[in-house]
C-alpha cells in the first residue's frame, strides 16, 4: 500500500493519478474512518490494552487499496475548539497507524511529492498477497469452556449456526467497501481452505455456499490430548492432570506458539505442543499460498479454528512485536490482512 499525505489542494489526487491505479482502488481517508480507529483504541483501552494497527479492522480495510490518500492536519495552528482539537488527534493516529502499514508513504507539499518512506516503484511492482481466516461457529464445548481441538469433532452448536449466518451479512456489508481489486474475490471465492472439522467445514457452507472447499488437513486445531474435552478449573484440580496442564499454561503464557510444553496424550489423541501445532500450521498455509496463487494471486480464504488465526497473522503480519493470541476473533469473525513473508523458514515455529 502506498500512502500519500499531504494538506488539503497539496496535490495528493494529482499525484495519486500519476500511479496509474483504477480509481476504484485508491481509498481516500475520511472523518468517519478517523472516528471508528478512535473507537477501536478506546475499546482497547477500557481494557488496559494498546491497539496495535495490525490489529485494526480500519486499517486492515484501509490498507487493501493499493493507494490512501490522507490528509496531514497536525501543521496549522491548534484550534480553540475542544472538537477541532478531537478530530486532528484521531487523523494523527489513523496517519501513524497507516504510515506504519504502508509500503510506502509520499507526501505533498505546493504539489511537490517527497517519498518519505519505501521505494513507491517497486511497491506498484510488487505483488501483494491477502489473507482472510475465519474462525468456526461455536459448538457445545465453546460455550461450556471446554478444550476442543483436534480430538474433538463437534458440530455446530445452535447459537454458532447463528453466529456464522450473522456474520456473512455483517461481511457482505464490510466487504463492500474494501477495493475494487479484491472485492469479488472476498465475495465470491472460487476456492475456500477449510480444516477437516466438523465445525469448520459447516461454517465455510454457510459463508461461502457456492465455493468449492478444499480440505487441509493441518489446518485442524492443536490436539490438546489428555486436556481435550476439559475445562481448566477440571485440569488443575485433578492429580492426574494438575502438574502437566500447569506447565502447559505457564510456558504457553511466556512463549505463546514458541512453546514446547507438551499436551499429555490422551485416550483417543496423542497431543501436541503449540510449536508442533504452528509449525504444522504455517507449513500447510504457505503449501496452500503456492496453489492458491495460480486461482487467485490476491487473496487465500480460509475457514479454520482460532489457533489457526493465532499462528498464520502472528507469523506472516508485520508487526511481528503482537502477542499470537491477540490474533483471535471470536467465533464466526474474521481477521483479514496482508502476507509479508516470502515464506522461507515456514517450517519452523517463527517466521522470518
Amino acid at each position: 500500500m502506498i500512502l500519500v499525505l499531504g494538506g488539503e489542494h497539496s496535490g495528493r489526487l494529482e499525484y495519486a493519478a500519476t500511479l496509474k491505479v483504477s480509481a476504484g482502488d485508491i481509498a481516500v481517508v475520511t472523518e468517519a474512518d478517523a472516528r471508528a480507529f478512535a473507537a477501536e483504541r478506546q475499546a482497547a483501552l477500557d481494557k488496559d490494552a494498546v491497539l496495535a494497527p495490525v490489529l485494526s479492522a480500519v486499517c486492515a480495510r484501509l490498507s487493501a487499496f493499493p493507494v490512501v490518500i490522507a490528509t496531514e492536519m497536525g501543521w496549522g495552528i491548534i484550534p480553540l475548539e475542544a472538537e477541532e482539537r478531537r478530530k486532528r488527534e484521531e487523523n494523527g493516529r489513523l496517519n501513524i497507524a497507516l504510515a506504519s502499514l504502508a509500503d510506502s508513504v509520499v507526501f505533498l507539499l505546493a504539489g511537490i511529492p517527497r517519498v518519505i518512506k519505501g521505494d513507491v516503484q517497486a511497491s506498484l511492482a510488487e505483488p501483494h498477497r491477502f489473507v482472510l481466516c475465519f474462525r468456526h461457529g461455536a459448538v457445545p464445548s465453546n460455550l461450556l469452556r471446554r478444550y476442543a481441538g483436534a480430538g474433538t469433532d463437534e458440530e455446530l452448536h445452535a447459537d454458532g449456526v447463528g453466529q456464522a449466518q450473522a456474520s456473512k451479512e455483517a461481511y457482505a456489508a464490510e466487504v463492500a467497501l474494501y477495493p475494487e481489486c479484491i472485492r469479488e474475490q472476498l465475495l465470491h471465492p472460487a476456492v475456500v481452505y477449510v480444516s477437516p472439522m466438523k465445525r469448520c467445514l459447516q461454517t465455510a457452507k454457510i459463508l461461502f455456499p457456492e465455493a468449492e472447499l478444499c480440505i487441509v488437513p493441518d489446518f485442524r486445531e492443536m490436539d490438546f490430548g489428555l486436556f481435550e474435552g476439559k475445562t481448566a478449573s477440571e485440569l488443575l484440580s485433578s492429580p492426574q492432570t494438575a502438574a502437566s496442564y500447569q506447565a502447559f499454561v505457564d510456558e504457553g503464557a511466556v512463549q505463546g506458539l514458541e512453546s514446547s510444553a507438551p499436551c499429555p496424550a490422551g485416550e483417543n489423541s496423542r497431543g501436541e505442543s503449540a510449536r508442533e501445532f504452528s509449525s504444522r500450521t504455517r507449513a500447510a498455509f504457505w503449501n496452500v499460498i503456492q496453489k492458491q496463487h495460480a486461482v487467485s494471486p490476491s487473496v487465500t480464504v480460509i475457514v479454520a479454528h482460532g489457533g489457526t488465526q493465532m499462528a498464520l497473522f502472528s507469523a506472516y503480519s508485520r508487526d511481528k512485536s503482537v502477542s499470537c493470541y491477540a490474533f483471535q476473533t471470536g467465533c464466526a469473525l474474521w481477521r483479514f490482512g496482508e502476507v509479508v513473508s516470502d515464506g522461507k523458514n515456514h517450517s519452523r515455529a517463527e517466521s522470518d
